[in-house]
């Protein structure tokens, strides 16, 4: 996936949970990967590594004031 971070020219959100297992500092994955899509974070307090899963309410709503956001 790195790899192709570079190609993506789409608005994007990087939706993530402050709780994820998968690295030692969530936040700081979510910016670095926001950072190399010129792109925004949503972190997701208290949900793990499946935040529309876990808390869908919260998640789902950061999703659609994205959306919503870039749609001009």
């Amino acid at each position: 996936v790195a790899a192709r971070l570079a190609g993506v020219v789409a608005p994007t959100l990087v939706v993530m949970g402050s709780r994820d297992p998968d690295f030692p500092n969530p936040a700081e994955e979510a910016a670095t990967v926001a950072r190399l899509l010129r792109g925004s974070v949503r972190m997701i307090d208290g949900a793990g590594h499946y935040p529309h899963a876990e808390i869908p309410d919260v998640t789902g709503t950061a999703i659609v004031d994205f959306l919503r956001s870039i749609a001009g």
